[in-house]
C-alpha cells in the first residue's frame, strides 16, 4: 500500500525580506519603506550575521549588497544562503554589475528563475520602488514552489523516508510513494490541480515493476512540466538508460548515492 504524505501551507504566507549591507542608513530606508508594503524586513550587515538569520526565519527573498566588509562578499553570501533556504529568491545590489557578473562566470552560475540570482539591481538605477518590485518578484517565485509538490519514489522504504525528511527539514510540500505505479495514479490525477502542481517528481533508479527512467518518461507524457531528478547507487552501470531518457526528454540531474542533503535540496 503507497503512503502519502501532504504538508498544508497557510495561503496568507507571511512575507519576510533579508537585507543584508553594512550601511546602517541603507538598513533603515529599505525597512521604513518595505514595511508600507507589509514585508517584514530583517536587516544584517555581514553574510555571516545573514545566515545565522536564515536558521531560524522563513525568508522569502534575500537582497544583498555586493561589496560586504566583513568578510564575505554578497556572492559568497547567497551561494552559501541557497544551502540553508533552497527556495530563497535572491538578489544583488551592487554599483559595479560587470564585477558580479564576473563573479558568477567564474562559479559557473547565472541569472534566473533556476540561478544562483533572481537579478541584479543597479544602484545607479534601481530606486526603492525598482528594490519592491524585485522583492514582489521574488516573493511570487517563492510562494509558487513553496505550494508546488515535490513526488518522492522508491521502494526502498528507508531511502525513501531519508529524502523525504530532507526536503520536509526546508519547507517543500511531499507526496512520497513507494511504486511508480502509484506515483503515476498521483501525477495523473493532480495533472490539472493549479493550486497544488507536481513540480518535481524524485525517483530511484531500480524499482520492481518500473526503472525510474521509465517512470520518468511516463510522467513527463502525463505532464510535460514535470522536472525530473533521479537517484542511483550505481551511475555508470545506468548511463545508458540516462543516455537514452535524456534525447527523449532532456537533460535532468542524477545525485550518486549515498548523497548529502544538499545535493538533493539543490537539484529538487
Amino acid at each position: 500500500m503507497a503512503s502519502s504524505l501532504n504538508l498544508q501551507r497557510n495561503d496568507k504566507m507571511e512575507r519576510k525580506l533579508l537585507f543584508v549591507d553594512d550601511e546602517p542608513n541603507a538598513q533603515k530606508a529599505i525597512t521604513l519603506a518595505f514595511a508600507e508594503e507589509g514585508i517584514n524586513v530583517f536587516t544584517a550587515d555581514s553574510g555571516k550575521i545573514g545566515l545565522e538569520i536564515l536558521t531560524k526565519e522563513k525568508i522569502g527573498v534575500a537582497i544583498s549588497d555586493y561589496h560586504l566588509h566583513n568578510g564575505m562578499t554578497g556572492i559568497e553570501f547567497l551561494s552559501q544562503a541557497r544551502d540553508y533556504a533552497p527556495l530563497l529568491s535572491r538578489h544583488i545590489y551592487t554599483a559595479n554589475r560587470g564585477t558580479v557578473l564576473d563573479d558568477l562566470t567564474d562559479r559557473n552560475e547565472h541569472i534566473g528563475e533556476d540561478g544562483l540570482l533572481l537579478s541584479v539591481l543597479d544602484k545607479g538605477t534601481t530606486g526603492v520602488q525598482g528594490l519592491l518590485n524585485a522583492a514582489q518578484a521574488g516573493f511570487e517565485r517563492y510562494e509558487r514552489l513553496s505550494s508546488s509538490v515535490i513526488v518522492v519514489v522508491d521502494d526502498e522504504r528507508m531511502l525513501l523516508r531519508t529524502m523525504t525528511r530532507i526536503l520536509q527539514a526546508y519547507e517543500h510540500a511531499i507526496v512520497e510513494k513507494d511504486g511508480p505505479f502509484d506515483a503515476l495514479d498521483y501525477i495523473r490525477e493532480n495533472a490539472a490541480n493549479p493550486q497544488r502542481p507536481v513540480a518535481v517528481i524524485l525517483t530511484d533508479t531500480n524499482m520492481h515493476g518500473m526503472n525510474g527512467t521509465q517512470l520518468v518518461q511516463a510522467a513527463k507524457e502525463i505532464d510535460q512540466r514535470i522536472r525530473p531528478v533521479i537517484v542511483s547507487g550505481n551511475v555508470e552501470a545506468n548511463v545508458n538508460l540516462y543516455a537514452a531518457l535524456e534525447a527523449r526528454i532532456g537533460s535532468f540531474p542524477v545525485i550518486r548515492k549515498p548523497f548529502l542533503p544538499t545535493s538533493v535540496l539543490r537539484t529538487a
